[in-house]
């Protein structure tokens, strides 16, 4: 009478070894393979053209620049003559910075932290209690904001906007106030 035949693992099944390594070979040629653009019927010209312009390192006032989908316009920075007699610091100066912020988000923005502004020896500037707008804004709307900010000295300054808690590299603004 014969024995019955004892089956053997799985994993010494020959055909599952075949199986593995087909896969193996399979995975490695494909990778050693160069890949194809999806529009390799174009000339190699037609390509780059359709690269995405060169966008400017700064903006000036009256442009517009997005970061994070919310849009930030500026539209003025000015000296200001309003002065708080109870702030501590009695800069020599207070530069008043207007600006409109457009929400193309999904979800409620914060203004008023969005902003920082560097002086022209390169340090950033704190905010001068003379008033700021700290607001929210909803999905698709805009708002008209204000911030202000004290320096002993005048000449170049660099605004940059970003949304709060993003981490975006913000949007720059170069102006020279005298």
């Amino acid at each position: 009478m014969k024995q019955p035949q004892k089956k053997k693992p799985i994993y010494q099944q020959l055909w599952l070894w075949l199986l593995i390594l087909a896969f193996i070979i399979a995975g490695a040629w494909n990778s050693q393979r160069p890949k194809k653009s999806a529009d390799s019927s174009q000339p190699k010209s037609t390509l780059m053209a359709k690269k995405k312009p060169v966008k400017k390192e700064f903006g000036k006032i009256g442009d517009s620049i997005t970061v994070d989908k919310v849009t930030y316009t500026l539209n003025s920075l000015n000296k200001s003559d309003e002065r708080n007699l109870f702030d501590d610091t009695q800069p020599k100066n207070v530069i008043l910075v207007k600006y409109t912020v457009k929400n193309n988000t999904d979800k409620e923005l914060l203004v008023g932290s969005d902003i920082n502004i560097y002086g022209p020896d390169g340090k950033k500037l704190h905010s001068y209690a003379s008033g700021q707008t700290l607001d929210t804004i909803a999905v698709g709307k805009s708002i008209d904001a204000y911030h202000h900010f004290g320096t002993e000295n005048l000449g170049n300054f660099e605004l940059q906007f970003a949304p709060t808690f993003s981490l975006a590299k913000p949007g720059k603004f170069k102006v020279n106030l005298q």
